[in-house]
């Protein structure tokens, strides 16, 4: 179709040919080099470092778990992404040493304390007597979690200490 404008016709618009490729020679000084193919020795590189890994990986794979603990750390080695595996392992594990720290609960040593420690249900008067010994709350603040922290530090040391007495 003839375009017109002004009153004069023009002539048509010339398509562009999308599919028309350039030269061989064109190509690589063209395009960057992070959108051109890999190298074939770039390939066979990775292709070798991955099988080297896949390897290792199977090896490790064959050798039995010796704990559940360890069979499930396995897993989640294999099933997760790295990300995603870092944050499983700070969220559900720890190490050997904060096993009793972790265990102990100041609350329920508390009501042991006071002779309650298997009941389900308190009275009213109950729950006022174990306000009164539990003391103002603390904020949920940073100094409340450098005490904390400073509190496991400290109990850590100690089991290192009884650790590398008894050795």
């Amino acid at each position: 179709p003839l375009s017109q404008k002004g009153g004069e016709q023009l002539a048509p618009k010339k398509k562009r040919n999308r599919s028309k490729k350039l030269d061989e020679g064109d190509w690589r000084e063209l395009k960057p080099r992070h959108l051109r193919g890999k190298k074939k020795e770039e390939m066979a590189a990775r292709r070798a470092q991955n099988e080297a890994a896949a390897a290792a990986r199977r090896a490790r794979a064959d050798a039995p778990a010796e704990t559940a603990l360890e069979q499930t750390a396995a897993k989640l080695m294999r099933l997760l992404r790295p990300k995603l595996r870092r944050w499983c392992m700070y969220e559900w594990f720890y190490s050997p040493v904060d096993w009793s720290w972790f265990r102990d609960n100041e609350f329920a040593r508390m009501l042991y304390d006071c002779g309650l420690g298997q009941v389900s249900r308190l009275m009213r008067c109950e729950w006022s007597y174990l306000r009164m010994m539990l003391g103002r709350a603390r904020r949920f603040s940073a100094s409340f979690l450098l005490s904390e922290r400073a509190k496991l530090r400290r109990y850590r040391e100690e089991v290192r200490a009884l650790r590398r007495r008894q050795a």
